[in-house]
C-alpha cells in the first residue's frame, strides 16, 4: 500500500504541482519531460 501512495505523490509532485517560483513550471517541465501541467480531468479521462 505504501509504494502505491508514494508513486501517486511522486507523480503529483513532478507533473501536477507547479513550483512556487515565478516560472510556474513543474519539475518534469524543467527537465523537459512534460510540455505543460497535467490536470485531474486529463488524468481521469478514459
Amino acid at each position: 500500500m505504501v509504494p502505491r501512495v508514494a508513486n501517486i505523490l511522486r507523480f503529483y509532485h513532478n507533473y501536477m504541482l507547479p513550483a512556487s517560483d515565478r516560472s510556474g513550471a513543474t519539475p518534469a517541465m524543467k527537465i523537459g519531460l512534460a510540455r505543460g501541467l497535467v490536470y485531474r480531468r486529463d488524468l481521469l479521462a478514459a
